[in-house]
């Protein structure tokens, strides 16, 4: 992770770590990678992964399969180094993020969210091969780039006892975890996920639209989560990393997320406080 904190030296952005006040007892910090250039610490594991690439594979090429934030990433890290980025997304990816992505100047492959969900799971396109393919989750280079977050928070907050990263796919979670565990041991890191049944969240049916009305307490907005359900597809890929991750999760309701913020950062100095 030292070494792909310097491949993206004077790229990506060291962002800061700030208190958080009026919470009572303890302490709790906030990593603020939302100032990032495409406003996500996805920038950090593409970059990384692309910098890793050899002159040859940047000729032919870049491709990711995302619905938004690594899409964003990658288009980014691309035309940093003048390589062509195609992202292959869901059809029902939002228009926001799809704009944001021309915006970097990728080109976009829209599919059926099922033939979308099989690269995820084999890794690959052939249509748009020979191009390299970069996992949104399941790539050692893309959470080695996530992992440099840990190593921040550790030289900015050497005392750090407990450390809550919101876990999807488990590339941020595990990324994060490695780096505590290969600097300070001793630090918990815990993850935060989303509540509910996220198949049905990802591919809605009106049972799962009534179930995600109940959750939220009223009306809500569905969006496409692209980091929902993929961790069970690509286990087997980041096992190495799971013993990092200390046991229990912190549970967040879809749409109800700043509720459970607020309650996994209460039960959080109420334990470590």
């Amino acid at each position: 992770m030292i070494a792909a904190r310097n491949r993206m030296a004077g790229a990506v952005p060291r962002t800061p770590l700030i208190r958080l006040e009026g919470i009572g007892r303890g302490e709790l910090y906030l990593k603020l990678e939302s100032l990032q250039p495409i406003r996500s610490f996805k920038l950090r594991g593409a970059d990384n992964a692309m910098a890793m690439l050899s002159p040859e594979d940047l000729v032919a090429g870049v491709y990711t399969a995302s619905a938004g934030n690594m899409a964003q990433g990658v288009a980014w890290a691309a035309r940093r180094r003048g390589a062509r980025c195609t992202v292959v997304v869901p059809d029902s990816a939002p228009q926001t993020k799809l704009e944001g992505i021309r915006r970097l100047g990728g080109d976009i492959v829209s599919l059926p969210y099922d033939k979308w969900w099989d690269i995820l799971t084999s890794h690959r396109y052939p249509p748009l091969e020979p191009a390299h393919f970069i996992h949104p989750v399941s790539d050692i280079a893309v959470m080695a780039g996530n992992g440099t977050i840990g190593l921040e928070i550790l030289e900015d907050l050497p005392d750090v006892d407990t450390v809550l990263v919101p876990f999807g796919g488990g590339g941020l979670s595990c990324g994060i975890a490695a780096a505590m565990r290969g600097t300070k041991p001793k630090v918990r890191v815990r993850q935060s996920a989303f509540h509910g049944r996220f198949d049905l969240i990802a591919r809605p049916s009106p049972e799962g639209l009534a179930q995600a009305r109940d959750l939220a307490g009223g009306p809500f907005d569905l969006v496409l989560i692209d980091g929902l359900h993929i961790y069970e597809q690509v286990r087997k890929d980041i096992e190495g990393c799971l013993p990092y991750l200390a046991d229990g999760g912190y549970v967040l309701f879809h749409d109800a997320f700043h509720f459970g913020v607020r309650e996994a950062i209460r039960e959080t100095v109420e334990e470590y406080g």
